[in-house]
């Protein structure tokens, strides 16, 4: 099984869950890969070994 899962979505649509679930990857390199490949407006790691967001990220643009 793979550590990290990757969620990305937009700001303004958010699809939620696992519909924004991007894929999974055994490092937190291969992860921040993903995340960048199909970031909209957010992202977020999670490592599954401790069920915590270990990296996330803003694009900036829904910002209030």
């Amino acid at each position: 099984m793979k550590r990290y899962l990757v969620f990305t979505g937009q700001q303004y649509y958010p699809h939620r869950a696992w519909h924004d679930f991007m894929g999974a990857a055994e490092t937190l390199e291969e992860a921040q890969q993903i995340a960048l490949d199909h970031a909209d407006d957010w992202y977020q790691i999670v490592d599954l070994t401790t069920l915590k967001v270990v990296a996330h990220g803003s694009s900036g643009l829904y910002r209030s």
